[in-house]
């Protein structure tokens, strides 16, 4: 069968529910000054507590905000709710600016970036060593990078219809969790055509590379250019760093899956120290001296999630309850929208996601898997280059035409989708013949400003705050529900605090939430 030959028959009565799938957004952010330095103020109150606040917390760094939405059907109304929580969080900033490009703006070498705080509960504790042990393992520079993720499930309805609800719950939950590991594959195999349609960080600080390899030109006196790239995010020497390539947990099937991620949150590495004795107290550096402190650790660009209970460890949701969602995570931020991304980019997202569940897909064995990645990376870095090709099934074939093959095969899932999704993909497809990919328009636009990439990405975050504030018209009753929450978070991590449980005892339960 063709790669991207769509399974439709038979099927059809499941098609009109595909239009109920949920989505979400997480969006990443950095704070920053109004020259565009990284803010080193702490998490403002008025946002809530970043650890118990569902809507607003962040990533690594104090500094790097995490914005993150419901489960959300409707396209429309997903991006009301993220320029809501925009509109919410600029008048509490003071002052501050988020910083619209995945790559930051590094004002020296070596740059102090704080560690996100959580306050003194175990937990609290736990998530900030866990970011410790990131900074240990792979430096705190590459954790200022900032990108989307994207979680997607289908409706009830349409599983119902499209697996047929025979052999009982747990039959139907096995076979729930089997589309989302068949889509996962795909998406795995075919993610390329995302970052090189939405790619958007072909730039990158002077001050993150010490010694630039021979793509790299000079932009500006303070900015890297790798003319082709599409995302060097996404390339090996952002997330797909090195000491995280050997890595990886097989997709084949959630059984797999859950046994290569328990043997890397159980198998120490030699490369890793586990922690540091003074006196009688001891001081953890990380979690512990495994392959992955926890689950979080495995930044694969696209990840089964279940949904969790209080306290509850993935690979225990996974293992007793299957797989619910699915987490892409390929997208830098689309430096030309004030929520990180546009409709039209989530609409083709939406498309895509659709199409890997629908095309057929084989286990991925360790020679596809190292085609894979040669593929992912020569995209990232060398996507805009004219008549670059790419290895796919033991050949040599063009981006172009497997990118047109693509296109090709989203056209028929939104032809089952309506004239709304349409337009957006005929909008890239369009694009993609006209060779304007977002990391080339940033560049073409980037170039034509006559600024430095610092000062262009600060005018972008400044008129990016302007439209929300100024001209985009808020939900109130969502406003309120985003206030109470901050407030209701704040009495959260206090009872939490209030507690008396030791982080030895909490380090403990998670351990032993291995072993059932």
């Amino acid at each position: 069968m063709n790669s991207f030959e769509l399974k439709l028959e038979d099927k059809s009565s499941a098609w009109p529910y595909l239009l109920e799938s949920k989505k979400g957004v997480e969006r990443e952010a950095l704070r920053v000054d109004q020259l565009g330095r990284i803010s080193d103020k702490p998490h403002p109150i008025l946002l809530g507590s970043a650890l118990t606040n569902t809507n607003i917390t962040t990533d690594f760094a104090e500094s790097l905000l995490e914005l993150v939405t419901p489960p959300i059907v409707k396209l429309d109304e997903l991006e009301h709710y993220l320029l809501n929580l925009h509109y919410f969080i600029y008048p509490k900033i003071d002052g501050e600016l988020l910083w619209t490009s995945s790559m930051p703006f590094l004002h020296e070498k070596n740059q102090s970036i704080p560690i996100a705080l959580y306050g003194h509960s175990a937990e609290g504790q736990f998530k900030n060593i866990y970011r410790k042990g990131l900074a240990i393992r792979y430096g705190n520079l590459m954790q200022a990078i900032a990108g989307v993720h994207f979680n997607f499930s289908f409706s009830s309805n349409f599983l119902k219809t499209y697996l047929s609800d025979q052999g009982g719950p747990k039959n139907f939950k096995n076979n729930v969790s089997k589309l989302y590991m068949h889509l996962s594959r795909n998406y795995r195999r075919f993610s390329f055509f995302l970052v090189y349609l939405f790619g958007a960080s072909p730039f990158v600080s002077k001050n993150y590379l010490d010694k630039p390899k021979a793509e790299f030109t000079a932009f500006d006196i303070n900015t890297w250019l790798a003319n082709n790239a599409t995302s060097l995010r996404m390339s090996d020497i952002g997330y797909n760093n090195s000491s995280r390539s050997e890595l990886n947990c097989s997709l084949n099937s959630l059984e797999e899956y859950v046994s290569d991620l328990k043997s890397a949150l159980t198998t120490p590495s030699k490369n890793f120290s586990f922690e540091e004795s003074k006196g009688s107290k001891i001081s953890y550096s990380q979690l512990n001296d495994n392959v992955l402190q926890i689950e979080n650790e495995y930044y694969a660009n696209v990840r089964p999630k279940g949904h969790l209970r209080s306290d509850e460890r993935l690979i225990m949701s996974l293992r007793n309850e299957g797989v619910s969602y699915i987490e892409a995570r390929s997208f830098d931020l689309n430096p030309f929208s004030p929520i990180g991304l546009d409709k039209s980019q989530m609409q083709v997202i939406e498309l895509f996601l659709v199409a890997c569940a629908l095309w057929d897909s084989g286990p991925i064995d360790n020679t596809e898997l190292e085609e894979i990645d040669t593929r992912d990376l020569l995209v990232a870095k060398n996507g805009n280059q004219s008549g670059l090709s790419l290895p796919y099934k033991g050949r040599q074939e063009t981006l172009d035409k497997l990118v047109d093959h693509i296109f090709s095969s989203l056209e028929k899932v939104a032809s089952m989708m309506g004239n709304d999704y349409g337009q957006g993909l005929q909008l890239w497809k369009d694009r993609f013949k006209n060779k304007q990919t977002l990391s080339s328009e940033f560049i073409e636009r980037l170039s034509a400003s006559n600024l430095s990439y610092q000062d262009f990405i600060l005018m972008l975050s400044k008129s990016h705050e302007e439209f929300t504030r100024e001209q985009f018209i808020p939900d109130g009753t969502l406003q309120e529900r985003l206030t109470q929450s901050a407030r209701e978070s704040l009495q959260s991590q206090k009872k939490k605090e209030d507690e008396s449980v030791s982080l030895e005892d909490y380090l403990s339960t998670k351990a032993k939430q291995l072993q059932l």
